[in-house]
């Protein structure tokens, strides 16, 4: 069985940033900061996966002109070839961007992927299960990680940097640091079988102690 970690990383989308609301008159609050995980004004710049015996990520800056629509067309492909369909908070965020990008750009999904909520099948987002389907539920990627494997996300990066990593053309620290989420995602993933997933783990993690 061919277990798939998805995971984005993101830029403003340069179509839609005429259409950013101005500056509240009032709060004086950046509209950018309630607007970086709309699919609306967002695109995928590096989408990472992993299978557990490899790690890999592709990006715009693999294409020529910095092709979005080439990048989600080769997420698809890599879609189709998969078992199973593996996010960290992909629920809530990655498949609806996926899915919203695809529609702007006119690339047609490989298979339908359902958003219903309480539902793993194909798909399967860790955080929704470990939270039970609380999008609000307390607990990310590097709190997780570190209890539990040992690892966390990359140090000294998080995802509001990868904006102004990607301006300076620092495309390979991008790809690092989404790989390294897919490569904890994935663990995570597996150890959830036996506990969370009536399903047999396919590695063995050393379990941290309190």
């Amino acid at each position: 069985m061919k277990e798939l970690v998805l995971d984005f990383e993101t830029i403003q989308c340069p179509k839609a940033k005429p259409l950013i609301p101005p500056m509240g008159p009032r709060d004086r609050s950046d509209p950018w900061e309630k607007l970086c995980f709309d699919p609306n004004f967002i695109q995928p710049c590096v989408a990472g996966f992993c299978t557990g015996d490899k790690c890999w990520s592709i990006g715009q800056n693999d294409f020529a002109e910095n092709s979005e629509r080439q990048l989600i067309q080769a997420v698809w492909d890599e879609i189709e070839t998969a078992d199973k369909l593996i996010t960290f908070n992909g629920w809530s965020f990655d498949i609806p961007l996926l899915m919203r990008r695809s529609w702007y750009l006119g690339v047609k999904p490989s298979r339908l992927l359902s958003l219903k909520k309480y539902e793993a099948g194909f798909h399967v987002d860790v955080r929704m299960v470990l939270g039970n389907w609380d999008t609000y539920a307390k607990g990310n990627m590097d709190l997780y990680g570190k209890l539990k494997l040992g690892i966390g996300k990359t140090s000294g990066v998080d995802g509001s940097q990868v904006q102004g990593m990607w301006n300076r053309g620092e495309y390979d620290a991008i790809h690092e640091y989404c790989r390294q989420d897919c490569k904890v995602t994935y663990d995570l993933y597996q150890s959830l079988k036996g506990w969370y997933i009536n399903e047999p783990a396919r590695v063995t993690e050393e379990i941290c102690e309190f």
